[in-house]
């Protein structure tokens, strides 16, 4: 009965040997949570430091957009005048065109003009002539 006991009181301690490396493992594993949650913590923190700069950041985005389209109207509307202009522009350079005096036309007129001097010239001479 003695090596009963004895066994018995062996075996509790052994059990109690094996509850105490279960709890400092135990304790081990919690301080390891305990990080695993401060690191959660900081990846939180930084994630949503992150959201603040996505949020400011597509602001400023937005707000260059808005002005980029208020240029691209003013563009537009100075182009519309400068189109309003160059219609003009071409309704003035038609009517030029067709008022416009040709080379062509005006070696003609000139060949016929020089053909009237020289006969009114020949004239001349052969009334001076009749003169002499």
């Amino acid at each position: 009965m003695v090596a009963i006991e004895y066994m018995e009181d062996h075996n509790t301690k052994k059990i109690l040997s094996a509850i105490t490396g279960l709890t400092t493992q135990v304790g081990g594993l919690t301080v390891q949570v305990g990080g695993l949650s401060g690191r959660m913590d900081q990846m939180e923190k930084t994630q949503h430091e992150m959201s603040e700069r996505i949020d400011a950041s597509e602001q400023n985005v937005l707000e260059a957009i808005s002005e980029l389209a208020d240029h691209v109207e003013g563009i537009d509307t100075r182009l519309t005048q400068v189109d309003a202009r160059l219609t003009q522009v071409d309704t003035r350079l038609i009517r030029v065109e067709a008022t416009m005096v040709t080379k062509s036309y005006l070696d003609d007129k000139l060949g016929g003009l020089k053909g009237d001097m020289v006969a009114l010239v020949r004239k001349e001479d052969e009334k001076v002539n009749s003169l002499i």
